[in-house]
């Protein structure tokens, strides 16, 4: 007989698992109202920095957003492709280059700004305002967690 469920033992408590399942809910609706113009959750978290933020250095963007260095190059660079951003000296630095969003950057940022807003608000109604305020506290508490390394105690040394 073939099962209908599996058993997945202690995952649904595991709070990594659920995060990861959330995750991937959350980016499938993400992809669905972004693919069409090619923008990845990652880029657009770039985009909309770049827009707050006119003259941002990428390497404040890396640090801001947790995006190595490497990864975030290449993206950039076909932004810039793109007709998306540009750079610029900075007059306090003229060794560095700012990121600025070109006009049509802004416009394309401000779709999907719209875009991003009406999927939070699907995501709301699915459990509430008030949750979703109480999910995002945790959320920033956890990000902020100083040490979530495991230790010795939490280790298992049965090797």
């Amino acid at each position: 007989m073939r099962r209908t469920t599996l058993d997945l033992g202690p995952l649904p408590d595991a709070l990594g698992y659920m995060l990861r399942r959330a995750q991937i809910k959350v980016f499938a609706g993400f992809h669905a109202a972004f693919d069409r113009d090619d923008i990845r959750p990652a880029q657009y978290s770039v985009l909309v920095v770049i827009g707050r933020n006119p003259g941002v250095l990428a390497s404040e963007i890396s640090q801001a957003l947790a995006i190595k260095p490497a990864n975030l190059a290449p993206m950039v660079a076909d932004f810039e492709t793109r007709g998306l951003i540009r750079r610029e000296k900075l007059a306090h630095d003229r060794r560095s280059h700012g990121l600025f969003l070109s006009a049509d950057g802004f416009r394309f940022v401000k779709t999907l700004e719209r875009r991003q807003k009406a999927l939070e608000a699907r995501i709301i109604r699915a459990f509430g305002a008030r949750e979703r305020g109480e999910l995002i506290a945790l959320l920033v508490r956890l990000t902020a967690a100083a040490d979530l390394e495991p230790d010795e105690e939490t280790v298992d040394n049965a090797d």
